[in-house]
């Protein structure tokens, strides 16, 4: 697989019965139903992204996302964290609920793409240790 179709695969067999997918691409072909939400007032061609981090509250109010019911699996693309500081909201309380609240946590590296989509000198490596330091903070409240 190159890049999400676990999931589009996962849905169209009936394994997961929906999926919510919040993007900064304009180039969804595999995501493109109801479920799709995505903040208009950034992109990844945008510099102000650079500003703000994708998890923060009014981030992700913006795209119209709303928790999924039931149980769900929480997948996080390295490639949606432009730099550093998108790995340190500001508000946390719709991403601390969702992290405390999934059933999995998974991590998609997709070293390729974040390559070409980063904003600064940061390798996948490293912002995998800063999500995963991220998922620590809200689990343990360290």
């Amino acid at each position: 697989m190159e890049h999400d179709e676990h999931i589009t695969t996962a849905h169209n067999i009936g394994i997961i019965n929906q999926y919510h997918v919040v993007n900064k691409s304009d180039e969804t072909p595999m995501f493109n139903d109801e479920y799709l939400y995505k903040n208009q007032l950034y992109d990844y061609e945008l510099n102000e992204i650079e500003q703000i981090s994708c998890l923060d509250d009014e981030y992700i109010n913006q795209t119209g996302f709303k928790k999924p019911s039931g149980p769900f699996i929480l997948d996080f693309d390295l490639d949606f964290f432009p730099n550093r500081g998108s790995f340190n909201p500001i508000n946390t309380s719709i991403i601390d609920e969702l992290i405390e609240e999934a059933e999995i946590i998974t991590i998609t590296r997709e070293k390729e793409c974040f390559d070409d989509l980063k904003h600064e000198d940061i390798d996948v490596q490293e912002a995998e240790r800063l999500l995963l330091e991220l998922i620590t903070r809200t689990l343990f409240k360290v």
